[in-house]
């Protein structure tokens, strides 16, 4: 991976903070959705159903212990309808 020193942290913090991975944010499609459930079953603290049993992404539940999932839960999805950014 990449090493970081703390110049580069004192110089770039925000390309860092993307780096970490802070801030991340899903959005699922509502018109993609077809209720295939496997991001909630995957990534249950971010992805829900919402009123109309489409999927919903959580942001608040984005941690960086779970965004690995998050992003696997964008790969899987068989419409594409989340975006991750």
């Amino acid at each position: 991976g990449m090493i970081f020193n703390p110049v580069d942290y004192c110089l770039f913090p925000v390309a860092l903070s993307y780096e970490w991975g802070i801030g991340m944010e899903a959005k699922v499609d509502q018109d993609l959705c077809i209720s295939c459930g496997l991001c909630v079953s995957s990534c249950p603290d971010v992805f829900s159903w919402g009123d109309d049993e489409k999927a919903e992404a959580h942001n608040a539940g984005i941690t960086n212990d779970n965004e690995s999932c998050v992003q696997d839960a964008a790969e899987s999805c068989p419409t594409d309808a989340i975006k991750v950014h």
